[in-house]
């Protein structure tokens, strides 16, 4: 069976149908990857000025702790995963 103009022309349409929704699928993950960034800077620069505030340091014999002195109640002390790995973090606290 021949290849008609009809059929060249139709594989065109398709073809470009194709590139549209490519297009239009791509800008949509642009502007999705473009509001998620918006929204972390955001919540970052919030989280960061929350976590700046009320903070003091305190000078030890193992150097400077930041620490902070938030609410009522017993006192908590908060070590970060880093820092109970680290075997001498751990010797001088105990």
């Amino acid at each position: 069976m021949p290849i008609t103009v009809g059929d060249v022309r139709e594989s065109r349409r398709v073809a470009q149908r194709w590139k549209t929704i490519l297009v239009v699928v791509l800008g949509l993950l642009v502007a999705l990857g473009a509001f998620t960034y918006v929204s972390f800077r955001r919540d970052m620069r919030a989280t960061n000025a929350r976590v700046d505030s009320g903070s003091s340091l305190i000078s030890t014999a193992c150097g400077q702790i930041e620490y902070a002195s938030v609410g009522i109640g017993l006192p908590v002390l908060v070590i970060p995963e880093m820092a109970v790995a680290c075997g001498s973090t751990i010797r001088w606290l105990f």
